[in-house]
Formats: structure tokens, sequence, C-alpha cells
């Protein structure tokens, strides 16, 4: 083998590396490195609706029921990587003990709500990392709802 072709090869491989070492940092980006962290925070500080009740689900049926069709249509268009961890702060606010009781939810740093870097002991925290991946369907929703 020339010269030329042996610095063609070594070119080749080099440029195979860094093709490898590009993908590579893409996708820890995309699937691993979390960006942000948004908090939710459910207090302990209970405001008693005084709904008579049987369990839990009646209470969610109950406050769901007397929303107005623009939170509901907000809550509907809230992309679905948000969504699961707002149900999860919802159904772990709102509960039933002989009457519906609400739990005080706080935080998460998104349409000037307050953000927080830590519950305060003994209140149910609520994590929502946004990774690449995340980060790009935010900016979707964002961009799509003119909120950008």
């Amino acid at each position: 083998m020339n010269k030329r072709g042996k610095a063609l090869k070594i070119i080749s491989i080099v440029f195979l590396i860094l093709i490898l070492l590009i993908i590579a940092t893409a996708a820890y980006f995309y699937f691993f490195h979390v960006f942000y962290t948004f908090r939710i925070c459910v207090s302990n500080n209970i405001q008693d609706l005084k709904v008579p009740c049987a369990d839990s689900q009646e209470c969610i049926d109950s406050v769901l029921g007397n929303m107005s069709s623009d939170e509901k249509s907000q809550m509907q268009s809230i992309p679905e990587i948000a969504k699961e961890k707002i149900d999860q702060a919802f159904n772990s606010a709102v509960f039933c003990e002989q009457t519906c009781k609400v739990k005080e939810i706080y935080g998460g740093g998104i349409g000037g709500v307050q953000e927080v870097s830590e519950c305060k002991t003994g209140e149910t925290e609520i994590k929502l990392e946004i990774r690449g991946k995340e980060g790009l369907q935010l900016y979707g929703y964002l961009k799509e709802n003119n909120l950008i």
C-alpha cells in the first residue's frame, strides 16, 4: 500500500471516530442529561371543601367538575411529559376523609408560578426532569401555543 492509501485510511478512521463521538454525545444529551428540573410540592396545608364523599375518586371528580372550560382546555393541551406529573400531584393533593379535602400545591416555575428549589420537610415532592427529548417536546408545545 502506498503512502497516499495509508493516509486516506488514517483520515477515514479518524473521521469515523469523530462521527461516532458526535452521535454518542447527541444520544447522551437527548436521553440522559438533565437540563432542568421542575419541582412541584404538595404541602400539608389542607382545605376542607365540605363536600361529603365515599372515596377519593369522588373528590377528584368533584374538583374536576368545578373547573371552568378554559381550565379544562388548558389541562387538555398540556404536553404529555407534564400531564403524568400534574396528575400525580393532583391525585396526591385531593382526598376523602368523610368530606373532600385538598392540599395546597405550589412550585413548578411555569406561567408566573414560583420556582421551588426544595420542598419543605414532610411535603410530597414531585419532580419533572427535562432532558433533551422532553425539552424538544416542551419547546414544540410552547411554540405551537405562541408562548415563546
